[in-house]
């Protein structure tokens, strides 16, 4: 979970009486008035951190479904502030390894273990899992459509999200990598977990973010 508070969310956080801590986020996120200040008056600008902005958006569309975790809820919020570098979506994370699909990302976990890279394939199971959750949530209408199809259907993001996230917990355990395991990716290894937190981000594609062309250009590459 995000803890190195900018001045910014911390100034925000204050202004509705929060403090800039684990618990006092988890209260903030709770509190209609910082939702209605982000949604409400779109062009005045709040100034906060990507991390905040999606923790707190998030966490209203979550609990309008009854998920209550905020483990999922941060987890899912910090999954979206990663992809908001769009280099993120076209590359595996300490590897250096270019992709064009969320298939490339776990082929290439499957070429790590042959090459006995646990840790190479540990970051590239994760990224899939990730990767499949912004795809299937954030463009859903896009990979509905048959002609943006090449290899995968709409069905198949969350089996594969799931499943690649479980490769990573289960290569981190038996192989004692040591490597941090978010308790919120622990819980999008289930699928009925992954598939509601994917239409949580319908919801949040629909009414709060807009992409300029050359960034949907190069999201939508990895789409089909």
């Amino acid at each position: 979970m995000y803890s190195d508070f900018l001045f910014q969310d911390i100034n925000f956080l204050g202004s509705f009486g929060y403090t800039h801590t684990k618990s006092g986020l988890e209260k903030a996120v709770e509190d209609k008035r910082l939702f209605d200040t982000l949604t409400e008056n779109l062009n005045e600008k709040v100034k906060i951190s990507p991390n905040l902005y999606f923790y707190i958006i998030v966490n209203k569309y979550m609990k309008e479904i009854d998920i209550e975790d905020k483990d999922i809820i941060f987890y899912v919020g910090d999954i979206l502030t990663k992809f908001v570098d769009n280099e993120m979506l076209r590359t595996i994370p300490k590897q250096n390894e270019k992709i064009e699909h969320v298939l490339d990302a776990i082929n290439f976990g499957h070429k790590s273990i042959d090459k006995r890279n646990k840790y190479a394939a540990f970051d590239s199971y994760k990224h899939a899992g990730e990767l499949a959750l912004f795809i299937s949530g954030i463009f859903y209408e896009y990979i509905l459509k048959k002609e943006n199809r090449r290899v995968l259907m709409p069905e198949h993001y969350v089996p594969l999200g799931s499943s690649s996230f479980t490769r990573a917990i289960n290569l981190n355990k038996y192989f004692e990598l040591g490597m941090p395991i978010p308790s919120g990716m622990m819980a999008l290894s289930n699928p009925d977990n992954f598939k509601d937190s994917k239409l949580v981000l319908h919801k949040l594609s629909d009414y709060h973010l807009n992409f300029d062309n050359k960034i949907t250009i190069l999201w939508k590459r990895l789409m089909s």
